[in-house]
């Protein structure tokens, strides 16, 4: 193999590294924004058994029938 081949190799096998980094930060930064979400003031199942009226409104049904 001639070292140009080799030494592309090295940088491609360095830029899946890089990939695969980002690729963890990224998913480790997703979860630690949901958990952030759900500790910012949006009620809990459990507070909206309690508190019915913490609960988002039901969004209106939509009439799928068509009308001749």
């Amino acid at each position: 193999m001639s070292e140009l081949t080799i030494t592309a190799l090295r940088f491609g096998f360095l830029l899946l590294l890089w990939v695969l980094i980002f690729s963890i930060v990224s998913a480790m930064r997703r979860d630690l924004m949901i958990g952030r979400k759900a500790a910012t003031g949006a009620p809990t199942a459990r507070q909206v058994r309690k508190n019915p009226e913490l609960a988002d409104p039901a969004p209106a049904p939509v009439d799928t029938r068509t009308h001749a």
